[in-house]
């Protein structure tokens, strides 16, 4: 065989082996193309599954929001109509007329156990109050004090004063009082 025909037989071999090649890449390129199809739909399903879990999420605490403001809503209404319902009272006491201030004095004068000692009583409220009390007490009025008195005895003072009475003393149970009154619960 002469040196020609051996190089058109490598070079048939050779293109033969190029063709096989080509092929295998061609069925290769087709397999991983089928497998990243296969992949990337897989891929957006998990995607899709992922956003419609973070939507509903959201939406989830959207809604939690939504009732915590609510909620906040509500309780700040409720703090105000109890709030306005106390400071009714206070100013009912302010303007209650001579008797209701006579059974308000005689009550809050009942509860000193002492028989002498300094008070200081709302002005024109000073008559309402001697009549009320039993003992020695140095009574003067004073226009700080809107209603009620405080008693001072010794370095002891009790605040017997309408304001100390309806919004410290008294606050918590004239607010469940007024709760129930006004079905808040």
């Amino acid at each position: 065989m002469a040196l020609q025909d051996i190089l058109k037989k490598i070079q048939a071999q050779a293109e033969n082996h190029e063709a096989k090649i080509e092929q295998e890449l061609a069925q290769a390129k087709d397999k991983i193309d089928a497998e990243m199809e296969t992949q990337t739909k897989e891929a957006l399903l998990d995607v899709d599954a992922k956003t419609a879990n973070a939507l509903k999420a959201v939406d989830t605490k959207i809604e939690a929001m939504g009732r915590s403001e609510n909620r906040q809503s509500l309780l700040f209404s409720r703090r105000k109509l109890l709030d306005a319902a106390i400071q009714g009272l206070y100013d009912s006491l302010l303007t209650a007329d001579k008797d209701i201030k006579t059974q308000l004095y005689t009550k809050l004068a009942s509860s000193l156990e002492a028989k002498d000692g300094e008070i200081t009583v709302a002005a024109g409220d000073k008559a309402l109050l001697e009549a009320c009390l039993k003992g020695d007490f140095k009574i003067k009025e004073s226009a700080d004090i809107k209603g009620g008195f405080i008693y001072t005895s010794h370095g002891t003072e009790i605040d017997n004063t309408f304001k100390n009475l309806v919004f410290s003393e008294y606050r918590q149970a004239l607010e469940l009082y007024f709760a129930d009154q006004l079905k808040l619960h």
